[in-house]
């Protein structure tokens, strides 16, 4: 193994709470179950840079028949700011698990489907975090998003890597098992200490 790659949301960060979501929907004055499903299928696009987080959730309101130009536009802004927020909790288990990765002398790589505007205020906010790794990929950055096929050669070309060489974790099995189509060794995270333990069984002392 020469590269241990991280996903950011779910992985490096805590996945949101539950109450993010119902706070979210309250104020867009629609269900929950609706805000999961519009989001869903508009989130791809969002983390590939189409549109902004506001932008995002005036879409998600008309898909999910509420009218956004009623609600005051403080009230979209407040939704984005939560949502914004749900991922910026970082899990320092796994910065501890990344630490010892860079200090083994392995590679270290961060692939993360992650919108242009996050992004930007997530690194000021955790500069040693996101300066730590040899090589991030960011989807806003490439136009790409996991797990489409071009997002994961571009983390090889860039890690200069082949892809038996890298380990991949990732917190959604549909980014996994793209990353696996390709050779890489990805696995879907659990806890840093279960990916301790893979990387233990793969030879990677950590």
């Amino acid at each position: 193994m020469k590269a241990i790659v991280f996903d950011y949301g779910g992985v490096i960060s805590y996945p949101p709470e539950d109450l993010v979501w119902e706070e979210i929907a309250s104020l867009g004055c629609i269900d929950t179950a609706a805000l999961h499903r519009f989001a869903g299928q508009l989130r791809g696009e969002y983390d590939r840079g189409a549109f902004s987080c506001e932008e995002y959730y005036r879409m998600v309101l008309k898909r999910a028949g509420a009218s956004p130009e009623s609600l005051p536009p403080e009230r979209i802004r407040e939704m984005a700011m939560l949502d914004e927020d749900a991922w910026s909790y970082i899990n320092p288990d796994t910065i501890r698990l990344m630490e010892a990765v860079k200090k083994a002398g392995y590679r270290l790589g961060i692939l993360s489907n992650m919108a242009q505007g996050f992004l930007s205020w997530i690194r000021s906010e955790y500069p040693s975090v996101f300066n730590m790794s040899d090589v991030s990929v960011f989807s806003c950055e490439l136009r790409l998003i996991k797990p489409e096929k071009a997002i994961y050669e571009a983390l090889l070309d860039r890690l200069k890597c082949e892809a038996s060489e890298v380990v991949f974790f990732d917190d959604v099995l549909i980014n996994v098992e793209k990353a696996r189509d390709l050779g890489i060794k990805a696995y879907v995270w659990q806890t840093a200490e279960a990916a301790r333990a893979v990387l233990r069984d793969l030879g990677v002392t950590v």
